[in-house]
């Protein structure tokens, strides 16, 4: 009786179009899977600094009481340091002001304006968030107002046309204007397909 199978040509050419096939969709597999957990980590983050901002302005008052100082010094980048290490989960400051936290965030604090007018939002002060899934492309600013975070890209950035996100991310003006985009359309497909998106349009390259 003759026996049947694959001749080792045919299980070679078998080998081979799986191979394909993995080193296609693995890349979008793992990209997939590192954007949820950044998605998912940025959310957390963003109410954990909103708890603990919300509780400094109880116990401190306003920032604009704070004596943050002039737009970028270093003075008030460690007050705002000393404060939200009151309330959050620090494991370790660097020279620089920036905390880490024990899931492994980066959070660094950047004065804008002592009397908190900077524009679009009239900002007192950024907050940006780095998040440990990725290597780049993985620090989401908030602007923090007397009253509240701001994330950049929100739906009140969008009514200021300099820094509305694409326009910004193609002019060179903002690349990291999407913390509003990630936490609203929980992707990170600006990074790869910008043309074909927009926020009053598609919002997925699928």
């Amino acid at each position: 009786m003759k026996k049947s199978g694959f001749t080792l040509a045919e299980v070679l050419i078998t080998l081979g179009i799986i191979g394909v096939v993995t080193a296609i969709t693995m890349p979008v597999l793992i990209n997939g899977h590192r954007d949820k957990a950044m998605v998912t980590h940025l959310k957390k983050s963003y109410s954990t600094i909103s708890n603990a901002f919300y509780s400094a302005t109880e116990e401190y008052g306003s920032p604009l009481g704070w004596g943050l100082g002039d737009r970028a010094n270093t003075v008030g980048r460690d007050k705002l340091a000393d404060i939200f290490s009151n309330y959050l989960d620090v494991v370790e400051r660097d020279e620089n002001a920036n905390l880490r936290l024990k899931d492994g965030t980066i959070i660094t604090f950047y004065v804008e304006s002592p009397n908190c007018s900077y524009r679009p939002f009239k900002s007192c002060f950024q907050i940006y968030v780095t998040l440990p899934e990725a290597k780049e492309n993985n620090s989401f600013p908030f602007a923090v107002t007397e009253t509240k975070l701001i994330p950049y890209g929100d739906d009140d950035m969008m009514n200021d046309p300099y820094w509305s996100s694409f326009e910004a991310y193609k002019a060179g003006r903002c690349s990291v204007c999407f913390t509003g985009w990630v936490l609203k359309y929980e992707n990170l497909d600006y990074l790869r397909c910008p043309d074909k998106l927009s926020w009053t349009g598609k919002h997925s390259c699928k």
